[in-house]
Parts: structure tokens; C-alpha cells; sequence
């Protein structure tokens, strides 16, 4: 029995024009999100100087994260 894990088969949802789309914007939103994530800190670094505030500013961006993660583990494992 051959297997065929080529890339064909590997990439046929690239054969939908809608999902083509929606791959290639997630694409160009993730470098958005990266390039957000770079020049927030390199920005108040640059203004402020401050380790301190380079500090708040990498805390702040895992505060929804430290919030809702305990929630949804919650209901996730919940009998």
C-alpha cells in the first residue's frame, strides 16, 4: 500500500481560492503582529531609556493572557 505524502497532498487546500485568501491574510496580519511586537518596546526604550518601563510595557502585554488564561483552563477542564 503506497502512501503518497507528497506536495500535492500536502497542499491542496491551496486549491479553494477562499482559502487562499485567508491564508495569505493571516500571513500579512502575523508580520504586522511581529513588527507590533518589535517596535512597541524598541519605542519606549528609545524615548524613555528606561529598563524599568521597558519592563512595564512587556508586563502590560501579558496582563489579558495572565487574566483569562485561569478562566479558560477552568471551563476547559472542568468535570
Amino acid at each position: 500500500m503506497k502512501s503518497d505524502f507528497g506536495l500535492k497532498v500536502t497542499f491542496r487546500s491551496l486549491k479553494y481560492r477562499n482559502y487562499r485568501l485567508f491564508f495569505g491574510g493571516q500571513g500579512i496580519s502575523l508580520i504586522g503582529t511581529w513588527i507590533q511586537r518589535i517596535a512597541t518596546p524598541w519605542l519606549v526604550y528609545h524615548l524613555t531609556g528606561s529598563a524599568l518601563m521597558l519592563g512595564i510595557v512587556g508586563f502590560a502585554g501579558q496582563i489579558p493572557t495572565f487574566l483569562i488564561a485561569p478562566h479558560r483552563g477552568r471551563n476547559l477542564f472542568s468535570d
